[in-house]
């Protein structure tokens, strides 16, 4: 049974598309993903739509293939900046993620982060789903919360209904300023509360290779904007000398230090972009040493390489660029 809030996003047939352009749309939506197909499919019944919805984007995916995968590979050419609220419309789909497997039904909604490998199982089968691209960092913080990853909320669980219903409001037609950033806080902190754990739980230890880069990943990640995250506490951490921790961040393109300062980066401008939508008051000196910038000079100078424009250039035109 489809979920009611939903009805306007299933249309009453389903057109057909190349596969290689249903894959193209996929990737410039979501990042770098790789779909497998049935032997022999030239064509997948479905569509891939971003839709830009109070300042939040709902990417809706429809499609009838055997999966689609994100590896560690993908993640280090395309490291992923979103969580994804998954709601399940219509058929069935698999979600594999740090261990844990999950089948959503419709109705169904779960939480996928795009900085781990995942995989979407469908055997071939169709399933429709909307996927809300939620800002990882502003979500998650700093602190001692852990996503619970791949958990499903089914559709009978009141946490769902709440989500589904804020969803629909926000997809459903544009907004005020204010009352946009008022739904997206309300989803934000629901999300939070369904699916964000207080535990402290021990990042897994790899040993080497890729698994121990991945493990360096996750720990810069849940440690952004901590004073205390340098190369050499990195290193620490990880039980490995400095020289060995750089070399292994060679297969990213980037030193240690410069991986750390563009996922600082890219924090600041997720803030700056937020704070635009919402009229927010803070000043751009204030969110970078937020993000551990103690130099807003330096901030200024690496961020205008970063993205090629100005921090005050992501900010509404009435907030001006004080720093």
């Amino acid at each position: 049974m489809h979920p009611v809030e939903f009805r306007p996003w299933i249309p009453p047939a389903w057109s057909k598309m190349a596969f290689e352009d249903w894959s193209g749309r996929v990737r410039n939506v979501c990042g770098r993903y790789e779909p497998r197909r049935t032997a022999g499919q030239t064509e997948v019944t479905g569509d891939v739509q971003l839709y830009d919805a109070g300042g939040l984007e709902i990417a809706h995916i429809a499609m009838n293939i055997v999966a689609v995968d994100r590896t560690a590979r993908d993640i280090r050419l395309d490291y992923g900046e979103n969580l994804f609220l998954i709601f399940q419309l219509e058929g069935t789909c698999g979600i594999e993620q740090s261990d844990s497997r999950s089948i959503l039904n419709p109705g169904d909604c779960a939480l996928v982060d795009s900085s781990r490998p995942s995989m979407f199982w469908l055997g071939g089968n169709f399933s429709n789903h909307l996927s809300v691209h939620l800002p990882r960092q502003m979500l998650l913080g700093t602190g001692p919360e852990r996503s619970q990853i791949a958990a499903v909320l089914c559709s009978s669980d009141p946490m769902s209904a709440v989500l589904r219903g804020l969803v629909a409001k926000i997809g459903a037609r544009p907004e005020s300023r204010s009352k946009a950033a008022s739904l997206r806080q309300l989803l934000f902190d629901a999300v939070r509360q369904a699916f964000i754990s207080d535990e402290e739980t021990e990042i897994p230890v790899a040993e080497e290779g890729e698994a121990r880069l991945e493990r360096a990943l996750l720990i810069i990640d849940r440690h952004l904007t901590d004073d205390r995250l340098t190369p050499r506490w990195l290193a620490n951490r990880l039980g490995i000398s400095l020289r060995t921790l750089q070399r292994e961040f060679g297969e990213l393109d980037h030193s240690v230090t410069t991986y750390i300062r563009h996922r600082r980066l890219c924090l600041a401008r997720d803030r700056l972009r937020r704070s635009g939508l919402e009229g927010d008051a803070m000043r751009i000196s204030e969110i970078a040493l937020d993000c551990g910038f103690s130099d807003i000079s330096y901030f200024n100078r690496c961020f205008r390489e970063a993205f090629d424009c100005r921090p005050g250039d992501l900010r509404a035109p009435d907030q001006g660029d004080d720093v």
